[in-house]
């Protein structure tokens, strides 16, 4: 099972003086903490099991914003790197938390956002086989990392912001490896600046023939938060995209609850959690949506049988269910509906059909459909659905 590391370390000197004092990557993006955005990538791709590396004074930070991930279905772990010495000393750091596993790594300042994100993320992490690099054509390739690939997308250089560019596909802040990338990390040498890079890490994979790169076409977006302006235009991004389609980027609850982390009730409970805000708000909208479709989905799987069942149990006819405890709590008492309103209406349409309970070849009414739809618009009508 891969395993997730985020680093959000680093003194962030490009924002000073506002990184004087918090981690870049608990600075606000849009209406969340940056390091949402990095999170989520990680969940798309379907890791549930995440270090996150930071300064020593900021990991208690982290901790009191993400716990130790329970609430969201997730394994959350911490680990400190004492002074910035390069992204692929986070290899090293997390050697324990990796194991023999496969590893995505991601910096906490990047942003990935695009349709069919999750799938792409899931299809490239399956099966590792040496790195998996993912490229973003730039207009100013001289400013960053930039590989140049074969037609198939297998890696055949990387030049660090090269005077004379060989493509304009930037290397992303995220990175996939298999096993070998911990070892390949401990027998770097640090860089003239110091550091352990990223880049090396890479090479030695290009130089085994294993290292690939998924360009980011169309459709995605990647953003780089180093610098005042880059911060506030991922702001605009972040928060234009909400507004205008009303659905919300790097929602981690939501993300959470669609991967199947977490049922609705706990996503509806997080999202009461911060009800006095705006995500808040969605959060608890999410989850009360995914309740109404289970709803639906769970009434149109019962069979006449279950209804008949239902029907005896609200009339007290059925001395094997108590008033409807076993049908009624597995088909409408747990997806949220009133008890004594369930009652009633069933009791009502029982009365407008007629129904025949001991007659085994009676049918309930013509089709279990026309049935459903008239308790469950009596139970809309009487506002019993719960919530």
């Amino acid at each position: 099972m891969m395993k997730g590391i985020i680093l959000a370390g680093g003194s962030g000197t490009r924002l000073y003086p506002i990184t004087r004092v918090i981690s870049k990557q608990l600075l606000p993006v849009g209406d969340k903490p940056m390091i949402y955005y990095p999170l989520s990538v990680l969940m798309l791709t379907g890791i549930r099991d995440v270090l996150i590396i930071s300064t020593a004074e900021d990991v208690p930070r982290y901790r009191r914003l993400l716990g130790d991930g329970t609430d969201l279905g997730m394994n959350f772990s911490y680990a400190v790197q004492d002074e910035p010495k390069g992204i692929a000393e986070a290899l090293i750091i997390a050697a324990g938390h990796i194991g023999n596993e496969p590893v995505a790594l991601v910096l906490g300042d990047n942003i990935f956002h695009g349709h069919l994100l999750a799938e792409l993320l899931r299809e490239q992490a399956r099966n590792v086989d040496g790195c998996v690099l993912f490229g973003y054509p730039v207009e100013d390739p001289e400013r960053f990392g930039i590989a140049e690939t074969d037609a198939g997308g297998r890696l055949l250089s990387i030049e660090e912001k090269p005077a004379r560019p060989r493509s304009n596909r930037a290397v992303t802040g995220l990175y996939l490896y298999d096993n070998d990338a911990v070892e390949i990390a401990r027998n770097l040498r640090p860089s003239p600046r110091g550091e352990l890079e990223i880049t090396d890490v890479n090479r030695a994979y290009l130089e085994q023939g294993r290292a690939r790169l998924v360009e980011l076409t169309r459709g995605f977006a990647w953003l780089d938060t180093g610098t005042p302006e880059a911060l506030l235009a991922a702001s605009q991004y972040v928060l234009t995209l909400e507004e205008r389609q009303g659905l919300h980027v790097a929602c981690v609850e939501e993300i959470a609850l669609r991967m199947g982390f977490i049922d609705a009730e706990t996503c509806h409970r997080l999202g009461a959690g911060l009800a006095s805000s705006r995500y808040g708000q969605y959060v608890m909208t999410v989850a009360c949506a995914e309740k109404a479709d289970r709803k639906e989905t769970a009434l149109k799987e019962l069979t006449i049988e279950d209804l008949k069942q239902i029907m005896r149990a609200c009339a007290g006819e059925d001395e094997s269910v108590d008033h409807g405890g076993d049908i009624l709590d597995t088909s409408f008492m747990d997806l949220g509906y009133d008890s004594l309103a369930l009652l009633e209406a069933t009791a009502v349409i029982k009365r407008e059909y007629e129904v025949e309970l001991n007659d085994e070849d009676a049918d309930v009414v013509e089709t279990p459909r026309t049935f459903l739809d008239k308790v469950n618009g009596m139970l809309v009508g009487r506002q019993a659905l719960g919530t």
